[in-house]
């Protein structure tokens, strides 16, 4: 796994992380992001999520990119959303939470294909 500082421009201070990963399928890779609270509703978490998916693609050839985040949690989706990745369905109760919690999960993806187009 790797992990990326999130650096403003303007200040040069550190408001987040992104990571991107390879998962078990070939060429494709997860990618995922931190953005501190009061930084947050700014761009950054979209203009960065957008530089992983032109690594992925253009640096690494991938064929496909993925996200992840639970339904409960708007933010990331509508990030996902504008970064013009596709909701590809709910994982139910796929995350063990400790008693009797479990989460459920989003899954996005995008192709190189559509990314390019």
């Amino acid at each position: 796994m790797r992990a990326l500082g999130v650096i403003e421009r303007s200040s040069d201070d550190f408001i987040g992380h992104m990571i991107y990963h390879e998962v078990s399928e070939p060429r494709t890779r997860e990618i995922g992001w931190v953005i501190r609270k009061n930084s947050q509703g700014r761009g950054y978490a979209s203009e960065a999520a957008n530089a992983l998916l032109e690594h992925a693609f253009v640096a690494l050839d991938c064929h496909r990119a993925i996200a992840t985040c639970q339904p409960e949690n708007i933010a990331p989706w509508k990030v996902m959303d504008k970064i013009r990745m596709r909701r590809e369905g709910v994982l139910l109760q796929c995350i063990y939470r400790g008693g009797d919690i479990w989460w459920d999960e989003y899954v996005y993806a995008i192709l190189k294909s559509e990314y390019e187009s």
